[in-house]
């Protein structure tokens, strides 16, 4: 079965009728067609039968990984706030909080994001007549099984995938004072290998020794 992939941006209350870019991902995951339109227009492309997932912006979605033993959803929807409390600055009503799928060692993986950007999404879909199966961000939909850091870039953001830690999403701009602090933290050089076509690389990284690039 295809999937209907639209790439929502950040929620602006003041538009009412975004642009997107969409994309028809065949079931072998092969791109079968992609546009740019207004939602409302790329509405109109969706097919009888298609899933349809919404992807949003990293930057507003925070991914947590956590212990939590409970297996019934119910139970890590009770338990999940109290196991993050800690690690969130903003008063949890506040903020949406779901589980995701279970790692490899038994954590779990969070993602919190505010009410108020769930909202705004949620709006411009419904405003649309648009009823998507998923809601993710796109620093989860990177591949994060590797042992370097990565990085995929398109030009204007950044998607980092360490190692050890959740994955991050950057404006170029950011990413030399981003690894000075993992650099820092590492007590060594950290290899980087950057995704990116060629006329998308970041030029802050244009000249750092400990970079490959992969166009």
């Amino acid at each position: 079965m295809n999937a209907f992939v639209l790439l929502l941006p950040e929620p602006d209350r003041d538009v009412a009728d975004p642009e997107v870019t969409w994309g028809r991902v065949g079931s072998g995951g092969q791109m079968a067609d992609r546009g740019r339109a207004p939602l409302a227009e790329a509405a109109t492309q969706i097919r009888r039968g298609e899933r349809v997932v919404a992807v949003v912006p990293g930057e507003r979605v925070l991914l947590h990984h956590v212990t939590i033993p409970a297996r019934s959803r119910a139970a890590q929807l009770q338990a999940l706030p109290y196991a993050l409390e800690d690690r969130l600055s903003e008063d949890l009503d506040a903020l949406h909080i779901v589980p995701g799928p279970r790692r490899p060692d038994g954590q779990l993986l969070a993602a919190v994001a505010a009410h108020r950007d769930m909202d705004a999404w949620r709006a411009w879909l419904g405003a649309a007549g648009i009823v998507a199966e998923r809601l993710l961000p796109d620093t989860a939909l990177v591949p994060a099984e590797t042992d370097r850091l990565r990085a995929y870039c398109d030009g204007q953001r950044c998607l980092l995938t360490p190692p050890d830690a959740e994955p991050v999403a950057l404006g170029p701009e950011l990413l030399p004072w981003w690894l000075e602090r993992r650099q820092a933290d590492a007590d060594a050089s950290v290899e980087v290998d950057v995704h990116a076509p060629r006329d998308h690389r970041p030029g802050t990284l244009a000249d750092a020794a400990n970079t490959t690039f992969h166009d």
